[in-house]
């Protein structure tokens, strides 16, 4: 059985699920103050993935199944994720 929904989106990703957003807030947080330095922020990034604890990464590979499970019981829809992680789509 084949189903319509790829592994290519963000839901079972675990890049975008989470990993990302992580290195993202860290890297908001310090680099704030330095936002026209190009080398600074790719420097702040840096730091934000060597300070990544291994704890965030396992919650998010451990979330995969579950998100897997509710895209299957919603036939493919990914609606239901979407809500959870508190995430409108336009026009919702």
């Amino acid at each position: 059985m084949r189903s319509n929904y790829g592994t290519n989106k963000s839901e079972v990703n675990a890049l975008d699920l989470g990993v990302w957003m992580s290195v993202q807030s860290h890297v908001e947080k310090i680099h704030r103050t330095r936002t026209r330095d190009p080398d600074a922020l790719a420097a702040t990034v840096h730091n934000a993935w060597d300070q990544l604890p291994p704890s965030i990464i396992t919650k998010i590979f451990n979330r995969i199944p579950i998100v897997l499970q509710i895209i299957l019981e919603t036939n493919g829809d990914n609606d239901l994720v979407e809500t959870r992680r508190g995430i409108k789509r336009a026009g919702d």
